[in-house]
């Protein structure tokens, strides 16, 4: 295909008066404005609606042929439509590529898939974030689209305080419960504790804060074996904010109704 498009190129560009040199360096700016593309989308395609820059890249190639059609006499055009060209392939194939990359079940957990579909199911229609405090906390975020559209990962409770005790000399493997802790620890243990417990609170309570900001209507949806913790966050932050320690599983409820 790419053959054939390269010898029709070389034939209507001499057809108007170029060389084949010349026609050789027209398509080489056409790839290399392919190639700065293929690295300069992904930076910009990320926020976007990966619908409405899927049609225009469509629409802007169509435009392409339709220009060739319409106008075979101005060989200036030629330059201008191979940059056009250069666009929607780069922003077809890069949009291809963020569509599987964001979208590609096989790269998430069951266990985010069915908060994900739980939330879904809980609130419909509304911008639902969801975070799972166990031996990892889990950020997932599904907008008022109810598209999925990612998160993020943390270490849990237990998970920092085994790094802490494993990576750091002196300093003791606690068993501890998590609780509301002092800021200011008196000793080794409770100093660890509270900068485990007091740090992870704090980190949530923050992240939340930065998606509030990002989408002032949005609820959150607390879960996870940690239920103490996060009924301690819930009664700090009321707004929006609710506790459902079976989220998991009404999720994969829900899908196994949905596939009988």
């Amino acid at each position: 295909m790419a053959d054939t498009l390269n010898v029709f190129f070389t034939l209507y560009v001499q057809a108007h008066g170029y060389t084949a040199f010349e026609a050789g360096q027209l398509w080489a700016l056409g790839v290399f404005a392919e190639v700065v593309l293929f690295f300069v989308l992904p930076q910009f395609i990320r926020s976007m609606d990966l619908r409405v820059l899927l049609t225009v890249s469509l629409v802007l190639g169509s435009l392409r042929w339709i220009l060739i059609g319409a106008y075979p006499d101005l060989p200036w055009l030629v330059i201008g439509l191979q940059l056009l060209h250069a666009f929607t392939f780069g922003a077809i194939h890069s949009v291809s590529i963020e569509f599987i990359r964001r979208w590609s079940a096989d790269s998430l957990g069951h266990d985010r898939i069915a908060n994900a579909v739980g939330a879904y199911n809980t609130f419909p229609n509304k911008n639902n974030l969801v975070i799972d405090v166990g031996t990892c906390i889990t950020y997932d975020f599904i907008n008022k689209s109810n598209e999925y559209l990612g998160g993020s990962f943390s270490p849990g409770f237990n998970l920092r305080m085994k790094a802490l005790s494993s990576f750091t000399e002196n300093l003791p493997r606690l068993n501890f419960k998590i609780k509301s802790t002092p800021l200011i620890g008196t000793n080794t243990e409770e100093s660890l504790e509270s900068g485990v417990i007091n740090g992870t609170i704090n980190e949530i309570i923050q992240n939340i804060s930065e998606y509030e900001q990002l989408h002032p209507e949005i609820n959150v949806i607390l879960t996870g074996g940690d239920t103490t913790f996060i009924k301690s966050i819930v009664s700090t932050k009321k707004n929006s904010i609710f506790a459902d320690e079976n989220l998991t599983l009404k999720g994969l409820n829900t899908v196994l109704i949905y596939n009988a």
